[in-house]
């Protein structure tokens, strides 16, 4: 997946009498496709204390330091948010939400981000599958692969853009079928928000939580 997403992006179960299928919907706004950058060469990095920034998750090398994300005047409560979200966290959950309902929830397993000043990272090996409950399905989600992108900022908020996602995701239902595996790109607007955010950022935890008026996507991360 390359490109700008400034979209609404969820992801449904679909659970019919031959097995289940993983399906990426999204509805986009006006807003068109921007450029993207070069996806960095480098890995996560270890855990680092708050604040800390993430080497080489901004890209290649540095020619200097970096003052934050994209974005002229940007907000200074949002500035501190972004430089404690620098450094490496771990999910504990994510979830879908429509005013009237949860749509989809996810929770535990190993899946992990790098935010650095300007980049960020989701990266995780499918060894510890993450418990996902879709309506009233329950199922076991294990990605294998990674998505990075540009972390940028306007007068709407902040913006995880998707460069590049590699991988597949492979979900085990409640009966222990499985499905067939589908590309990471399809799913990675599930566990990461669209669109406008805000950043409610701590020492520990941090959640990361998406400004869409009909449909809210919440991701929450701990050190």
């Amino acid at each position: 997946m390359r490109g700008a997403l400034r979209v609404v992006p969820f992801a449904l179960l679909v659970v019919g009498a031959t097995g289940a299928l993983l399906v990426g919907c999204s509805i986009s706004d006006a807003a068109g496709p921007r450029s993207p950058a070069p996806p960095s060469s480098t890995g996560p990095s270890g855990p680092q204390a708050t604040a800390a920034r993430a080497p080489g998750e901004a890209g290649e090398e540095e020619d200097g330091p970096s003052n934050g994300p994209t974005g002229s005047g940007t907000d200074p409560a949002v500035a501190e948010a972004l430089d404690c979200l620098q450094g490496s966290w771990t999910m504990t959950s994510f979830a879908v939400e429509t005013e009237d309902s949860v749509m989809s929830h996810g929770r535990g397993g190993d899946v992990e981000f790098v935010f650095g000043p300007d980049r960020w990272r989701m990266s995780d090996d499918g060894d510890r599958p993450v418990a996902v409950s879709i309506g009233r399905r329950d199922a076991q989600l294990s990605i294998d692969g990674s998505a990075e992108g540009d972390l940028e900022t306007d007068e709407d908020g902040v913006h995880y853009e998707v460069d590049e996602a590699e991988g597949e995701v492979e979900m085990l239902l409640a009966d222990h079928t499985t499905t067939h595996p589908v590309p990471l790109q399809h799913v990675v607007g599930t566990v990461v928000p669209s669109g406008a955010t805000t950043v409610d950022c701590g020492a520990d935890e941090a959640t990361i939580s998406s400004r869409n008026a009909s449909v809210n996507q919440v991701l929450t991360l701990v050190r």
